[in-house]
């Protein structure tokens, strides 16, 4: 099963955390956004997901942020 939560602000990551945590008993993996994304962004999304796979003993897995999106079209005519 996958859990995907978008949110808009570090504010609100720790909350989603949580609640992925409750909903799971265990954790397969741990995929995380590695760029491009703004600088602080990135690297609190990184550590967020780098601690939570040591917590959880699970897999952390970094991939380029734009496989992120739904679409196979990546370009853009303007």
């Amino acid at each position: 099963m996958v859990h995907e939560r978008v949110f808009h602000g570090a504010g609100e990551l720790a909350t989603e955390v949580a609640r992925a945590i409750e909903l799971f008993t265990r954790l397969d993996r741990v995929i995380v956004g590695i760029g491009p994304g703004s600088y602080t962004g990135l690297r609190v999304g990184i550590a967020t997901a780098f601690g939570l796979s040591l917590a959880t003993d699970c897999q952390r897995i970094g991939c380029p942020s734009i496989l992120g999106f739904a679409e196979n079209d990546y370009h853009s005519d303007w």
